[in-house]
């Protein structure tokens, strides 16, 4: 049975209402409305809340499920030689569902055509060979190995002008967060090979239980790297530990080249929306997004001192441009009109926005998510 069938039948067992169910777990009802009909899919967390609201643990939910063996035919996998190219949907029925990933094989001395991503981000893995990609008024080479990206909105092309094929596997990322066109440009060309975080062999220990063990793991800057595993397994202190509100027991973290281990939070350039939003609940929305925004210190040219020495200056920001960059970012997630209200009145999906908003408002080098869209419904997540 599907998953959202099930939760409806529990639901009406428990004679509760969408939006009663909605309220329980601090979810909208338009999300449980998505779940139910099978157009959305919820976080690990999100449905152990609703489980949990239900009255029924995840043993108990799926142990009447059965394994099902699917199989698929030869018309199930789809490719399309065009001139020039060939396109191979690598997931059965992809096609007629307009879905990647797709595998696409590029002839000597000839180019796709230019294109623009939809919703959410594009990106691709080149297999083999060396492409050119064209991405706006930009031009880059992308190697056997190397990792590009395409941002919502803009035209991009990819060319082979080498004499042998180029193949290229292509993907669909989660939707992409821009709020300026500075940081918009910084995702444009594809992905270096500078190393921005290195996690060492970390191990973080509660007194005899090790939630993470011996972990490493290495990003390169534009990358988008994410963590999977079930309930427990470490996901979040690995990004605790990250961001600096966890210590590691052993091993070390590796910022721009930097040990950070033990660096405090706020000097860390990471920033993160967490899995239980950490709102200021004294604070109304625009003063919690504003709240970084007030602290940071940002270069204001240099003077020389009395000794010959050249001194770089700081200022804060004005009130101007705290209101102009917190109603920008509050816009992004649709709440321009909420700044004036306590975030206790909001709703769970409305409050994952402003801590959302919060993050990317300080246009950090890196940016943590902790489940971030879990409760938001797939309208809002696009």
């Amino acid at each position: 049975m599907e998953l959202g069938i099930k939760i409806k039948r529990l639901r009406l067992q428990n004679d509760l209402t969408q939006e009663e169910l909605a309220d329980r777990c601090e979810l909208t009802k338009g999300y449980i409305s998505q779940l139910e009909n099978e157009l959305t899919s919820p976080s690990i967390q999100t449905l152990e809340d609703i489980l949990n609201a239900l009255g029924t643990t995840f043993a108990d939910f799926f142990r009447d499920e059965k394994e099902e063996k699917i199989v698929f035919t030869d018309e199930d996998f789809i490719e399309k030689i065009a001139e020039g190219h060939k396109i191979e949907w690598l997931v059965p029925n992809a096609q007629k569902n307009e879905m990647e990933p797709i595998r696409v094989t590029i002839d000597p001395h000839t180019s796709l055509s230019e294109d623009m991503p939809h919703e959410g981000e594009e990106f691709g893995y080149v297999l083999s060979g060396r492409i050119l990609l064209h991405l706006g008024n930009n031009t880059q080479i992308v190697k056997k190995g190397e990792a590009f990206y395409f941002p919502a909105g803009k035209m991009h092309k990819i060319e082979n002008r080498t004499s042998e094929k180029a193949v290229v596997l292509w993907v669909a990322s989660p939707p992409t967060f821009y709020y300026t066109r500075k940081t918009y440009l910084r995702y444009t060309m594809a992905t270096s090979n500078e190393i921005i975080i290195q996690v060492k062999n970390v191990t973080k220990a509660y007194g005899n239980k090790e939630a993470v063990k011996n972990a490493s793991l290495v990003i390169k800057r534009g990358e988008f790297v994410t963590l999977l595993g079930p309930s427990g397994c470490g996901k979040t202190t690995t990004l605790r530990m990250i961001a600096g509100f966890e210590m590691p027991t052993s091993g070390r973290i590796i910022f721009n080249g930097e040990d950070i281990t033990e660096t405090p939070p706020h000097l860390r350039k990471v920033n993160t929306v967490f899995q239980k939003y950490a709102l200021f609940p004294h604070l109304n929305v625009f003063n919690n997004v504003a709240f970084g925004l007030k602290l940071k210190v940002i270069p204001n040219g240099t003077k020389v001192n009395k000794k010959g020495e050249t001194i770089e200056l700081f200022r804060k920001y004005t009130k101007a441009e705290i209101k102009e960059k917190v109603n920008a970012a509050l816009k992004m997630v649709d709440l321009e009109d909420y700044g004036h209200r306590n975030v206790s009145s909001l709703s769970g999906g409305q409050q994952q926005r402003v801590a959302i908003a919060r993050a990317l408002v300080n246009e950090p080098e890196v940016l943590l998510l902790d489940e971030p869209l879990g409760a938001l419904d797939l309208k809002m997540r696009k």
